[in-house]
């Protein structure tokens, strides 16, 4: 006769209910997608975050890159624009100086790419120079902004205007541009080009030290056989004996004459580029200024600038 198990676990008079076999099934069958679902999502999500992190990653490393060159971009236009600013100053822009400017700025322009053009505007905002062939057509630049901002501000440190398009062709430029102050004139200017030339001459004491004029206001000193520290040690000797001679500059703060130098050494390999040394000297005359002029700077093979402070305040 059928036999009755009791659950001793159970409580009386409640019967055990089984779940059918094909609902089981069912059951374990949704419960393994769900899982696997769920798996899937997560694995999905971590990809994502994945991919969303190397996204922000190349993005932070391209907005880096694109400000670095632009910043590198800036900063040779600056030195280039303090250079020709200051040979401008010196030897003016007069009728018999123009055709050589002209020149002058196409070879710029050909060092540095990222130039759109180099153009010298008089007073009233009409062009004197550039570096194309042919002067452009048209009324000026009296009615841009850093033409205007020229007119407000006598600072000679440059200015750096918002995006514009060009005239000539429409393209997009950001103009970089300095003040010309033309004070003394082509005559006192080659005077003061000679007694700082006397300046360097008197410090170069060995024979083979050669002091020369390298482009229209700068002078170039080549020391061999001489480590950075001795050619800062000439560098601001020929600083102060230029401060010494007492040549009135009115554009000045102090009120005369002085001079800015960068100096660069390196030890000779046979595989040397010389535009890169000048490249690097220039460098270094550029941090010079950009801290304040009237100094010496240094240049290391890492790229990083040192100036050193002016011992005449």
């Amino acid at each position: 006769m059928p036999t009755r198990f009791n659950n001793p676990e159970q409580a009386p008079g409640v019967a055990l209910k089984r779940i059918p076999l094909r609902k089981a099934a069912v059951l374990f069958i949704a419960t393994v997608c769900l899982c696997l679902c769920g798996l899937l999502y997560l694995q999905l999500e971590q990809s994502r975050r994945h991919d969303l992190s190397l996204a922000q990653v190349a993005s932070s490393n391209l907005t880096r890159a694109m400000a670095q060159q632009a910043e590198d971009t800036f900063m040779k236009a600056d030195l280039v624009l303090t250079s020709l600013v200051d040979w401008i100053q010196v030897d003016g822009f007069g009728q018999d100086m123009r055709p050589r400017l002209q020149q002058t700025f196409a070879r710029r322009m050909l060092a540095l790419d990222q130039l759109h053009g180099i153009l010298l505007f008089d007073q009233k905002g009409q062009w004197v120079v550039t570096s194309f062939e042919n002067l452009p057509r048209g009324t000026g630049v009296a009615d841009r902004e850093y033409f205007k901002y020229h007119q407000q501000n006598v600072s000679s440190v440059a200015h750096i205007g918002p995006a514009i398009r060009s005239r000539e062709n429409g393209e997009w430029i950001i103009p970089v541009s300095k003040r010309v102050n033309d004070t003394y004139g082509h005559v006192v200017g080659d005077h003061c080009l000679a007694e700082v030339a006397r300046a360097l001459k008197s410090c170069c004491h060995r024979k083979a030290d050669l002091a020369v004029r390298y482009g229209g206001e700068e002078f170039a000193v080549l020391l061999p056989d001489t480590d950075i520290h001795g050619a800062m040690t000439i560098a601001e000797q020929i600083r102060r004996s230029v401060i010494d001679k007492n040549i009135t500059h009115t554009g000045s703060p102090n009120g005369y004459v002085t001079v800015s130098l960068g100096c660069y050494s390196f030890v000779p390999s046979g595989r040397d580029s010389m535009d890169v040394f000048v490249e690097r000297a220039d460098a270094a005359l550029y941090q010079a200024k950009h801290s304040g002029r009237n100094r010496v700077a240094t240049l290391s093979m890492a790229g990083g600038g040192e100036a050193l402070m002016r011992s005449d305040r």
